[in-house]
């Protein structure tokens, strides 16, 4: 009998012996990396290159992938650009892996090739009118079948699945608790009022590149679903401000270079605009939430006391600076 495990890593070989079986030819697969799922290149498919996403067990279920795929779709045709889904010859268009730990999903994306946008005024506009179209092409896409980026998922749950890591904590699982009451709070307040959106979910630098004709090209939309459109604006400033040194000023230069250009394209109501600050929040909470999901398979070293400090301390700062700025701008 095999030792059990939890997460595997499927052999690039035997990935490509498998797409040889539905393509043809001798594909090539190198695997680039782990992430919430794991990431192959593959070369020397008739269709050209492509990237397959091997999901997480259990991560995923076939109806989220096919909503992930429709929205992408309808980013596409309405002149988004965005990595879509690539069918397999029998028209297939997510496959079942039989890997050691269990059924997992698999996809093959378009391979997106360009430059790692710069942390500029002008890549940062990109976003904001990338995200601007994105939200329009989502227009009366069903939510059915796709787990929605409500209050819940963004807070309730994140935070639920982070106290067990903190029973030794009990400081720490106390302020955790206060800020995301405080949080939920002030998005209900506002939920009424919120511009619905079918959302990318992770709208930063790490998942789009900018295109030799200087368009922005978005990808992993694995995160994405129905939800609040301030929300991933929110997640574009709160990318930087957490990967820039506390006294920086770029990041939040930026973010009013994106909102600048999004609201060029798509108004934002003042609910949406007052809402910005607080679903930085949330996204760190649903940040803290997501490395306490990985725990199992990352090590709960990633996830020590220290790394929770580390993000309450962030929000600290990011609702400091927000105060600052509210109280600096003009009546």
């Amino acid at each position: 009998m095999s030792f059990p495990i939890l997460s595997s890593v499927l052999d690039p070989a035997a990935l490509a012996g498998r797409l040889a079986a539905s393509f043809g030819g001798a594909p090539r697969v190198t695997f680039l990396r782990r992430g919430l799922n794991d990431t192959y290149r593959v070369d020397g498919l008739p269709v050209g290159s492509a990237a397959l996403r091997v999901y997480r067990l259990r991560w995923r279920t076939p109806a989220d992938v096919a909503w992930e795929d429709a929205f992408i779709r309808r980013a596409a045709a309405a002149g988004v650009g965005a990595a879509q889904v690539i069918p397999f010859p029998d028209g297939t268009r997510l496959l079942t892996l039989d890997a050691p730990e269990g059924p997992r999903l698999a996809a093959l994306f378009d391979w997106v090739e360009g430059r790692e946008p710069d942390a500029t005024p002008e890549d940062a506009a990109r976003f904001g009118r990338a995200a601007a179209a994105l939200h329009a092409a989502g227009e009366g896409l069903p939510d059915a079948g796709r787990f929605p980026l409500d209050l819940t998922h963004l807070i309730g749950s994140p935070v639920a699945r982070v106290l067990p890591l903190l029973a030794d904590e009990p400081a720490l699982a106390h302020e955790l608790q206060v800020v995301a009451a405080r949080t939920r709070a002030a998005l209900e307040g506002l939920e009424a009022q919120l511009t619905r959106a079918a959302c990318h979910g992770d709208l930063h630098g790490g998942n789009a590149l900018v295109d030799s004709a200087g368009a922005l090209q978005l990808f992993d939309f694995d995160c994405g679903g129905p939800g609040f459109a301030a929300y991933d604006l929110a997640v574009y400033g709160w990318d930087h401000a957490l990967n820039s040194a506390p006294d920086d000023d770029t990041p939040w230069t930026l973010w009013a270079a994106c909102l600048d250009a999004y609201r060029a394209a798509r108004p934002l109501t003042d609910a949406d605009e007052a809402a910005l600050g607080s679903f930085g929040v949330a996204r760190t909470l649903w940040f803290m939430g997501l490395y306490a999901d990985l725990s199992d398979t990352w090590g709960r070293q990633m996830v020590s006391p220290r790394f929770f400090r580390s993000q309450l301390d962030f929000i600290g700062r990011w609702e400091e600076r927000l105060t600052a700025t509210r109280a600096g701008a003009p009546e």
